[in-house]
């Protein structure tokens, strides 16, 4: 059986920790979902008015165990784990538990509990502030379980299933994600669109409708990105209904219209508790 590891992914390279000699990763807890619920107090009202909820920062906690040679040994293995996990920029780390999953974290300050001269173990706070776990490959990504990529616990379907791109104006798309896949959450989500026409999509499961209303050949490229939109690279937001498409948990019934010789991509991150 392998050790269990806590690898981190700085762009696009990962690496290991426990590389460093006499580093062990002990062991790593995720804090549960922190739903936070808004409620709006009216004076003389009885009860609350719910202003609905969201998903607020998570911890993670990694405990390691450090093995030194001597007291001189000692500080220079502090440094070294200071220089290894803290960082101005927020990176993702990946629990070999859940290889097909990552978190995007910041590390908390930390001590050092001192065993004896030689020893010590430490425990690191991560706080998680997206709140979510992210798949660590996206939609368009093979959906190979040969793979550590891809594991069992992220809700996917066989892999004949799982199709992103469509070249037909009614279609399915599914999200097998914890949540809903919303822009507004500033959730990763690209939908890329080559036509001729003047495009509108439209999301049945969610009732969210976009249009685009000036009319593209096929050799343009429409690029809605969270709530920005390019055509060609460059901005064209003036020239739609600034409509948003939602991905609802599970199934969506999609259906682009008002064009034809469409070839149309869904590329996001699934999100996990």
């Amino acid at each position: 059986m392998k050790d269990r590891t806590l690898k981190i992914l700085k762009n696009g390279r990962e690496t290991d920790q426990t590389e460093l000699s006499g580093l062990h990763f002990l062991d790593c807890v995720i804090s549960a979902p922190n739903l936070i619920a808004e409620y709006e107090v009216f004076q003389g009202v009885d009860g609350d008015q719910d202003n609905g909820a969201r998903y607020g920062p998570r911890t993670v906690t990694a405990n390691y165990y450090f093995e030194t040679i001597d007291g001189f040994d000692y500080e220079l293995a502090c440094h070294e784990v200071w220089r290894a996990f803290f960082d101005k920029e927020p990176y993702y780390i990946i629990d070999s538990v859940n290889p097909g999953m990552k978190m995007l974290v910041r590390p908390k300050p930390f001590e050092f509990s001192r065993l004896n001269l030689m020893d010590m173990k430490f425990t690191i706070e991560f706080d998680l502030f997206k709140g979510f776990r992210e798949s660590l490959l996206t939609s368009t990504n093979p959906k190979l379980f040969t793979e550590e990529a891809w594991q069992f616990g992220m809700n996917l379907l066989t892999a004949d299933d799982l199709t992103y791109t469509h070249s037909t104006n009614r279609f399915l798309i599914y999200n097998p994600s914890d949540t809903v896949i919303s822009p507004f959450q500033h959730h990763e989500l690209d939908i890329t669109l080559t036509c001729e026409g003047n495009p509108a999509i439209t999301n049945k499961t969610t009732n969210d409708y976009f249009e685009y209303n000036q009319n593209l050949s096929k050799s343009d490229v429409l690029l809605l990105t969270k709530v920005s939109r390019f055509l060609n690279d460059k901005p064209c937001g003036r020239n739609t209904n600034h409509g948003v498409i939602t991905l609802a948990k599970g199934w969506n019934e999609i259906e682009v219209s008002r064009c034809s010789n469409l070839t149309i991509t869904f590329d996001f991150s699934f999100l996990y508790f």
